[in-house]
């Protein structure tokens, strides 16, 4: 039997990275060594492909806050095809939207012609903010 201790700071929605053997039975156990601080009170960035669009060779994306918690400033980062940055911006803080209406600053990044898509952009590529949910913070964009 082989057997293996990982600590792994996670929060809720967290993606674990599991290997397993085919054919073998596993028995994975997991327990809470410490509490983390609670999720609620954070900020949230948040992209939606739905709504970034071209002008040009500039994109237009939307960002959102939906946590509970002011947003600091952070960075907007464009990736081409193959990973590399191709273009960045800076995004101001944002409020929380605690008056339940909308709190959205669309930055405007210009992109280098002929860059190949299709084209990863993330807000807060680092993971410098502590937010509520980090899953919604890329999104990925087809050149027209």
């Amino acid at each position: 039997a082989v057997s293996a201790e990982q600590v792994l700071a996670l929060q809720r929605a967290d993606a674990v990275p599991v290997t397993l053997p085919p054919k073998q039975i596993t028995v994975i156990e997991a327990e809470q060594v410490a509490a983390l601080p609670l999720l609620f009170p954070r900020p949230d960035w948040a992209l939606s492909a739905h709504e970034v669009r071209w002008e040009g060779n500039a994109l237009i994306v939307p960002v959102h806050n939906i946590g509970s918690a002011d947003a600091p400033e952070t960075t907007l980062l464009v990736r081409d095809r193959a990973g590399r940055s191709v273009a960045q911006a800076v995004v101001p803080s944002l409020k929380a939207p605690l008056d339940l209406h909308p709190k959205v600053h669309s930055v405007r990044v210009a992109v280098p012609a002929g860059t190949a898509s299709p084209l990863q952009v993330a807000v807060d590529p680092d993971n410098r903010v502590a937010e509520i949910y980090e899953g919604n913070n890329q999104v990925a964009v087809a050149r027209k």
